[in-house]
């Protein structure tokens, strides 16, 4: 500096001058930017907190969604009263949405027992499985195939998200939520052909004015099956009961026997009863058994009811399985035509092929099996308690 002064050309003391005037600057300037540098880094962490609060959030939701469905299947299948399924399938999702922290919190998920469609578990009816915009309607009643979960963290519902430097810039807390629907399809109008595997549908058909009747409370009630002891017992359940053989369909008396797939007569009946409808069964007809664009199917009559099938049916009590629905029948015995219109789950409770009064009663009981081909048609009335594997159709956080 000393330099600068002793110089006499005005320029160079300029020159000086100005770069004395610039001491300093840049410190300042650094300070400034740090500042805004260690409020955007508070702020990242926050945002980061935030996305990872929402994450776990969602996982508990999509979890409790997926395990409550499950356990309503499971439920049902077992031949448990809807009501208590869905009691169970609520009592699942609470417990699984609250299995893992989030935040550092193990979230409480309520019951929603009186089934609000705010509530945080919903149990009801989806139905349009191609539209991700679709919603569940609430519905606690045998046509209930979804559970919708939200998991939330706020200042009524285990306490919201506090921030850790967003509250220098005024930001304190937020609340948040994540919600996941999960359902199974239960309008089934067909089956593929299996591989490796038996489809365990009944050679049988019931007439349709009777599964009406039944679905809407007209039968008895006089046995149950015991889920644990893998049993049939006396006594009510709430499940009523349809005598499968009651009425002759022709002047033969076929009683609702039809031919699905290769073989007939009374040993191939038999086989089926027991083990289902294998792959050479569906090879003979066609690769699948499907209902067609007009809602119907047409299959012949075959054999009729014989006590040889006595033995067949008799091993078979408790185990779910799958009887096709008719509207009408035309013609005798083997002749017979059939008119196909829905598959129903059921279970055969108790047989008896006393004299001429043969008798088999069975029950509506849910059954899961492979290879079905779904109806996804809304408001369609192809199946009765038949579903097919849990998915998850709807999953959102905070937007939602």
């Amino acid at each position: 500096m000393r330099t600068c002064a002793k110089k006499e050309n005005s320029t160079i003391r300029t020159q000086c001058t100005r770069k004395k005037s610039r001491k300093g600057a840049i410190a300042v300037l650094s300070c400034f930017l740090l500042i805004v540098l260690m409020a955007a880094a508070a702020f990242a962490v926050d945002i980061s907190m935030m996305l990872k609060v929402q994450n776990e959030l969602q996982r508990n939701a999509d979890a409790a969604a997926m395990a409550g469905a499950w356990e309503l299947v499971a439920q049902l299948n077992a031949g448990q009263h809807v009501s208590n399924a869905i009691n169970s399938a609520k009592i699942k999702a609470r417990q699984v949405g609250g299995r893992s922290s989030c935040g550092a919190i193990f979230p409480d998920v309520d019951l929603n027992t009186v089934n609000k469609a705010s509530g945080e578990i919903v149990v009801g009816r989806y139905t349009d499985f191609g539209s991700r915009s679709a919603d569940i309607t609430p519905n606690m009643t045998t046509n209930a195939n979804a559970i919708a979960v939200t998991v939330l963290r706020s200042d009524s519902r285990n306490g919201s998200v506090n921030f850790v430097f967003g509250r220098l810039l005024g930001a304190n807390k937020a609340n948040m939520s994540a919600r996941a629907v999960a359902a199974f399809v239960t309008e089934v109008k067909g089956f593929k052909q299996p591989a490796q595997y038996n489809l365990p549908m009944l050679p049988f058909a019931i007439k349709e004015d009777k599964w009406n009747a039944l679905t809407q409370g007209t039968g008895s009630d006089n046995y149950k099956w015991n889920k644990d002891t893998n049993s049939v017992q006396s006594g009510t359940d709430g499940v009523l009961e349809l005598e499968m053989f009651a009425e002759k369909t022709g002047s033969s008396g076929n009683f609702g026997t039809i031919d699905l797939g290769a073989g007939s007569g009374t040993n191939e009946l038999r086989r089926k009863i027991v083990n289902g409808l294998n792959s050479n069964d569906f090879e003979a007809m066609g690769g699948k058994l499907e209902l067609g664009p007009t809602g119907t199917l047409t299959v012949s009559g075959d054999t009729g009811v014989s006590a040889g099938m006595k033995d067949a049916l008799t091993e078979i009590i408790g185990v779910p399985k799958i009887v096709p629905i008719y509207r009408q029948v035309s013609g005798n015995g083997t002749n017979a035509k059939y008119t196909l219109v829905k598959f129903v789950g059921v279970r055969v409770l108790t047989v008896n092929f006393q004299g001429n009064d043969k008798k088999v009663l069975v029950q509506p009981a849910m059954i899961s099996p492979k290879f079905l081909i779904p109806n996804t048609s809304v408001n369609s009335d192809t199946s009765d308690y038949i579903s097919a594997p849990v998915i998850l159709v709807q999953l959102c956080g905070s937007a939602c």
